[in-house]
Formats: structure tokens, sequence, C-alpha cells
């Protein structure tokens, strides 16, 4: 405990003025007896009775605490504004749990097979199928983009027949959801099955840059109540590898588990299975919040592709988003699906924003999409030969034909059909964005998480499927497939089960929280300065204090000095007794 004895803030009059300039402050009644500057360290360096040597001894140790001090303090000032976080985690177990939003698309764009069939221009589709098959083999090339300055011409022609044949061939030959799902049931759900017929496949169907994907509980009706493969879904797929376009080398299907307000329309994220297995995909999952800035770099930002309004943005979206946006600036166009997506979540503000782009970018170059170059002339002898072949196969009334489906077709007279790529544009145009930045050449955008979201970790594996002819007619015999049902050798090379559950009904919580908060800056700059040289708040309201009577005391002076006299408008206060503590 230190007592204070604090004197009036009064100036009196003296007989007796130091003369200006002296260094009398030892004496000076004004300045040290108004305070003895609340510090045990003054009293022992002023206490004359002390020896020189030993006064020598307090002034090192009070300059060495000092300078440590200091340095203590900027650490403490500097470790604060590391903003350092940590994530705590923790588990939840629940007698439920809500199932994650399900994506399952084949990886065929185009149900080849249909377009063999239904298509009278075989040549034209010769050239097709061989255009699609270079455009794969491309992709290993060190210069892929110099390699398809040759196929230009072919590009424009074929995009030009697909719009005035059918806008967009993969919108009319996409694989469908019919030709994916096999079965009594098309997928069961905690032992109950579900049907997806012509009826109702248009609630399960979404439109994707891999073609029509069947998409359940987006309402988040489907809850887990057992843990375990039993209380999950099972989904028995077809990938009918036969239907495949040429050149495709990923045979398969796409799986994207995902938030139920998240849109995918993308290959981005997904988790591929191969058919001729059984693939058990094991989820937890975890309710993720994350620290903005700057302690973390999460942001929510509004999606612009939300089923239902209002989230944020997701990684996955935001990729989606720039993904666009590229096509849409390198070559003027932007897939039908994503076209179709937006119409039928209602974003035509979406829409209207790229198409004032498109017609900007369209202004702007007032070219064609892409410039032509000359061409082999084995190639350009055979697809001129294949046109014209085309020409004389497809009479006026076939060409009638098909004017009056695209009329019937709602969607394909809609305002937004003038910036639709064609499926060869669009292939192209992904085969060119691709590799501008796998080099580098465009640079996209960091994506930061959202501030609140929920994700799951998925955990796979997978056997033969069917392992055994036995074990498939077991299986032929409990599932009721369409006549005649599917031979083993095909089952092998073109069926795939799937098996999606939670493992336990739990769920992690990851929180993000700050190592440092200000409460804690606080308390240990107060332990710190406390324990090495006695300061406390109160010491700092002391020093202020004194600096103000410092500066009065100064000014008074001066007027002393010059025959003026300092006077006090209002009496100051009488001595009082203050005690008081050092400490913190």
């Amino acid at each position: 405990m230190v007592v204070l004895n604090t004197t009036p803030w009064t100036v009196e009059e003296t007989e007796e003025q130091p003369e200006r300039g002296s260094s009398s402050n030892d004496d000076d009644p004004v300045l040290f007896g108004f305070q003895d500057l609340a510090s045990d360290y003054y009293q022992v360096l002023r206490e004359k009775s002390r020896p020189r040597w030993c006064k020598i001894i307090w002034a090192v140790l009070v300059c060495g605490l000092m300078a440590l001090t200091l340095y203590m303090v900027y650490r403490l000032i500097h470790d604060y504004f590391q903003y350092d976080s940590y994530n705590k985690l923790s588990t939840e177990f629940v007698t439920s749990l809500v199932f994650p939003a399900i994506s399952i698309c084949n990886l065929n764009y185009i149900n080849y097979t249909k377009v063999e069939e239904e298509m009278v221009d075989s040549d034209v589709m010769e050239v097709f199928g061989s255009y699609m098959w270079i455009l794969n083999e491309m992709e290993y090339l060190e210069d892929p983009i110099s390699g398809l300055q040759q196929y230009v011409e072919i590009v424009q022609t074929l995009d030009k027949w697909e719009r005035e044949t059918y806008t967009t061939m993969d919108y009319h030959y996409r694989m469908q959801l019919y030709d994916t799902f096999v079965g009594s049931y098309d997928y069961i759900f905690g032992g109950q099955g579900f049907v997806i017929s012509t009826a109702n496949w248009s609630l399960y169907d979404g439109y994707t840059k891999l073609g029509s994907c069947m998409e359940i509980n987006d309402d988040a009706s489907y809850i887990q109540v057992i843990q375990g493969i039993h209380g999950g879904l099972t989904v028995d797929l077809d990938a009918k590898l036969q239907d495949y376009v040429p050149g495709v080398k990923t045979r398969g299907f796409a799986v994207f588990i995902r938030d139920q307000d998240e849109t995918v329309f993308t290959a981005h994220g997904a988790y591929f299975i191969s058919p001729g297995t059984e693939t058990f995909m094991k989820l937890n999952k975890r309710k993720v919040s994350r620290l903005g800035p700057p302690y973390g770099t999460c942001q929510d930002v509004e999606s612009r592709y939300s089923k239902f309004g209002g989230s944020s943005e997701t990684v996955r979206e935001c990729i989606e988003r720039q993904y666009i946006d590229t096509l849409l600036d390198t070559c003027a166009c932007i897939p039908w699906y994503f076209i179709k997506r937006m119409i039928g979540l209602e974003k035509y503000q979406v829409l209207d924003d790229l198409m004032i782009k498109w017609t900007e970018t369209i202004a702007a170059r007032k070219t064609s999409r892409i410039s032509t170059t000359s061409l082999p002339d084995n190639i350009t002898k055979l697809f001129k030969q294949s046109n014209g072949r085309r020409r004389e196969k497809m009479t006026e009334k076939r060409r009638e034909k098909r004017r009056e489906k695209r009329m019937v077709d709602e969607f394909l007279n809609n305002s937004y059909t003038d910036m639709m790529c064609t499926y060869t544009l669009a292939r192209t145009c992904d085969f060119i964005y691709n590799f501008l930045v796998r080099s580098g050449e465009i640079e996209l955008d960091e994506c930061s998480e959202p501030c609140s979201y929920n994700s799951w970790n998925v955990e796979i594996d997978s056997v033969g499927f069917p392992a055994t002819e036995a074990y498939f007619d077991a299986f032929i015999k409990d599932k009721v497939y369409i006549s005649p049902p599917p031979t083993y050798e095909y089952a092998k090379e073109n069926m795939a089960r799937l098996h999606i559950y939670y493992t336990a009904l739990k769920e992690d919580v990851v929180q993000q929280q700050k190592v440092y908060e200000i409460q804690n800056f606080i308390a240990e700059f107060g332990g710190t300065v406390d324990i090495f040289i006695g300061f406390s708040f109160f010491t700092v309201f002391q020093l202020i204090e004194i600096g103000v009577a410092w500066i009065v005391m100064k000014c008074c002076r001066r007027a002393a000095t010059r025959g003026n006299t300092c006077e006090q408008s209002e009496p100051g206060p009488s001595k009082a007794t203050v005690v008081a503590n050092n400490a913190v």
C-alpha cells in the first residue's frame, strides 16, 4: 500500500521567486510537494539517507525493469495483432440426422445410340464423333490450343449445323434418369423404395454439365434414424456404356454430397463411381463455423445460384460462377443447362445480367466466335463431302418437322436462346478453359468459404459387383427388373450398386475461436506492468494529473516573471490523504 499526499491545485505566492532557468526541482514545493509520483521507486532513489552506491544499484535495477517491461508489452501487442485462432472440435450424439442432398449423374453427356438411330446425317455424325475423339486425345498435348487451330472450321460448321437443326444436341439427346436407374424401385431410403417414373421424374431431374442428374432430398425430408447401411440410401445404376459418346475416357457416375440449398451444375467436387463395383459411402456430418477477417478468411457472400435464396455462396458455387463468366468472355456463349437451371429456379435477374454482358461481348468482337484458319486438305474434303451428302438426305419435310419440334419446346423459344452454346462449341470451350486454367493464363479469384455451413466427410469402400454369379442371381431375384433381366456379364461391365449412409448418429461441431481476446490482452498487460514496475490504471490517472499540474506550474512561473499573477478562478480542494492500492 502506498500513502499519497495530495496538495491543492493552488499556486502559493512566495516572497522569493526562483530565477528563470534555475534547476531547483528537488526543493520545488509545487511539483514535488504536489505528488510523490505514486511510486516506491521514486522514494528509494530520492531518499537522501541512502548511500550513493545503493542508489546506483537501484537506478540500474529500475532501468532494467523498465526495459524488460517495455519488451514484454511489445510482445503482448505483437501477439494480439497476430489474430491467431484455433478450431474447437466437439461431438454431439443425436437420435436422428437429416440426410444431405445428393446428386447422381451419369458421366456420359449424350445418349449417342439414340442420336445414331434418329439422325439421317450419318456422314456428319461420323465427323462429329471423330472430332469428339480428337478433342479428348488433345488433352495430353503440351500445347493443345495449337493443335486445335486446325479444326476451327469444323467447329464452326458443326456449331452452325447444330443451331439450324437442334439448337444444341445435348439438350435433345442427353442421358435421361430412366436411362440410368433400373429395378422395381429406382432407389431405397431407410428400407422404403421410391419409384422414378415419367410422371414424376421432373421432380428429381437436375440439369447439369453431365446431362440429367437425379437430385434427391432438396427439401431435407429424409432423416436417418437407424445408423448403418440399413438406414441410408441404396441405388442401383446402369452406366449403359454402349451409349457413350466416342472418346469419353472416364466412365461411370459422379456423386455429389451437398447442402440442400446448394446448386450443382459442373463436375467440381464430385465422387466418382466406376461400373462393376458396389460402393459404400460412409458419411460423417460436420457443422462448421468460421471467423471473418482479421482472424479468418470466411465471407458471407450471397449466392447467385441458391435454390431457396438467402444462403451464402459455397466454394463450389464460387468456382461455378467464375466458370460461367469465363465461358462468356472466352466463347461468347453459356451452356444450355445453366440457362435451363436458372429458369427453373426463377433467377431471371442472373440471366438478364449475363445477357447484357453477352451483348457487350458480341458488339466488341464484331466477328464470329472463333477465328478461322486453314485446314488440312483431307479433313476439309471429308467434311465438305459429308456436308453435301447431308443436304441431299435432309429433305424439306424433315426440316419442317424439326422446326415444328423446336417451336413446341417452350425452353428453346425463350429470349436467352441466342447466347446458348451448342454441344460442339461448349465442349471445345470447356477444353480451352481447362487448358488456360492449368497453364495459368486465366487466374481465378480465390474462393472463401462461408462463415457457417454444413459439410460431410466421406469415407469410400468398394468391392466388385456382382461378386459371383450366385450373388447376382440372388440380387436379380430380390429386384424386379424389366424383361429381359441383365446378364451377369452385362452387370459386371455396366452396373454399379451405391450405398450412402451415416455410420453413427452423431455430428462433429467445428468452431473457429480466437486465441487472444481483448480481455486477455488487458489482463496480461496489467499483470506484466504491475509485477515489474508496480504500474496500474490508477497510476495512469495520477501521472496525467501530475502532467497537467506541471504545465500549470510552468505557465504560472512565466506569468510571475513578467509581473503578472497566476490567479485561480475557483479555490482548489483541501489537502487529503488518499490510500490506494498500487497493484492492478
